[in-house]
């Protein structure tokens, strides 16, 4: 017998709900898809049996199936509660950020009982509504889940519905905090260029330079690197016209632009003159 009294307290109860049926295992194993081996394996307490079993367990002897996995729980989050990669529980009014949120829905994955993640998926509904891999990222600490994943994962948990409002307010504080964040990188980036650049002539991007011929573009480059040798706008405007370059000599029928050269090489020239 192990040391994990939720464990033992699942077993005791499985083997009573079996007496009060009055069923032999020969008898339970024609109600369920599992063997008389794994279903008198289930009550001997020194393993915890799959929650499959211990569900077709409870069904055969026609009792709570909701019980049954209340308690298959309760011995999984205590067999790896002395586990350091079990977080501590975090008060839902309290969670402000993506991290926080993250690690409150890592705690309710151990506290409903570490179910593996395909199973969860399945038990989820399938179709993409909480995938196994984005399950891993989160647990990982790589994303946060949308709304309606949250919803499939407390549904999967059965959190109860008194409870998911507050999940759900929980998470809308830390999905704002999400977009927040994402804004003031995004801005911060672009200040970053922008004390980059601030200082280099533009190169003209509008409507007519379009409409020039590779030679009169690869002059502008050339005017445009005169004035900004090697500078940030010029690097920039390199890159950019030599993927224009490439996507113009693909074939193409226009009655505009029937044939359409490439300015590679006056962009070659720019660049070599300045090394």
């Amino acid at each position: 017998m192990t040391d994990n009294g939720a464990l033992r307290k699942l077993a005791v109860w499985l083997r009573t709900e079996r007496q009060r049926a009055g069923l032999p295992y020969r008898e339970m194993a024609q109600l369920t898809v599992h063997s008389v081996a794994t279903l008198s394996r289930a009550t001997t307490g020194e393993r915890i049996p799959r929650l499959q079993v211990v569900e077709a367990y409870a069904r055969a002897c026609g009792a709570s199936v909701k019980q049954a996995r209340t308690l298959w729980r309760a011995a999984r989050y205590a067999e790896h509660r002395g586990s350091d990669h079990v977080p501590t529980r975090r008060a839902l009014a309290k969670i402000r950020d993506p991290h926080s949120m993250i690690c409150a829905l890592h705690d309710l994955y151990h506290r409903a009982g570490l179910m593996p993640l395909d199973e969860i998926e399945r038990r989820a509904g399938g179709n993409g509504r909480l995938p196994r891999k984005t399950m891993r990222r989160m647990l990982d600490g790589q994303t946060m889940l949308s709304i309606r994943q949250l919803r499939a994962f407390l549904s999967v948990c059965e959190v109860p519905e008194t409870e998911q409002a507050a999940w759900e307010m929980a998470w809308q504080r830390a999905w704002r905090r999400r977009g927040l964040d994402r804004q003031q990188e995004r801005q911060d980036d672009a200040g970053q260029e922008g004390r980059l650049v601030s200082d280099a002539p533009l190169l003209d991007l509008g409507p007519r330079n379009q409409r020039m011929s590779p030679e009169q573009r690869g002059n502008s480059l050339l005017a445009n690197h005169r004035a900004d040798p090697m500078g940030v706008v010029g690097r920039m405007t390199y890159e950019r016209l030599k993927r224009e370059s490439a996507h113009a000599e693909r074939p193409r029928r226009s009655r505009r632009h029937p044939k359409r050269g490439s300015i590679q090489p006056e962009l070659d020239l720019v660049w070599e003159s300045a090394a």
